[in-house]
């Protein structure tokens, strides 16, 4: 499984939200080496929870920020967010079962968090909230 680490070109340039990003990348880096060591499925699980707990709570912020800037794009980022919170739940309940390779589903999941979420999505959302300046509010 490939490791993922902090790379520059993850930068959103929204620092808020790049703090998030660090962190969540930093618990799922802590998670792959678990994974990678063959930790036992609780602590698995124990470090697969933190990082859905963390990434509910940033999706939240994220979509805080979202309404706050009458973003357009809200509905599709919030189903967005869904999914991947989903596809992580789904993670944590095959570790729970043991019916899983954890470091399968996990590498899928970082793979369509970081390379398409993030990039993509997370990019697109901080560059309106720049333009929106400080009122909070999309500029047209």
């Amino acid at each position: 499984m490939k490791l993922l680490v902090w790379r520059d070109d993850l930068l959103v340039s929204f620092p808020a939200i790049d703090e998030e990003h660090r962190e969540l990348i930093s618990r799922a880096g802590e998670l792959h080496a678990a994974v990678a060591a063959g930790r036992p499925n609780a602590e698995l699980q124990q470090r697969l929870v933190s990082l859905f707990d963390f990434t509910e709570r940033h999706f939240t912020a994220e979509e805080e920020l979202m309404l706050a800037a009458d973003y357009p794009e809200y509905a599709a980022h919030k189903s967005a967010h869904r999914e991947l919170l989903e596809q992580l739940s789904v993670l944590l309940k095959g570790i729970a079962a043991g019916t899983v390779n954890p470091s399968h589903l996990l590498q899928a999941f970082i793979e369509v968090w970081v390379e398409q979420h993030v990039v993509r999505d997370d990019k697109a959302l901080a560059a309106f909230l720049n333009r929106a300046g400080p009122s909070g509010h999309g500029r047209t």
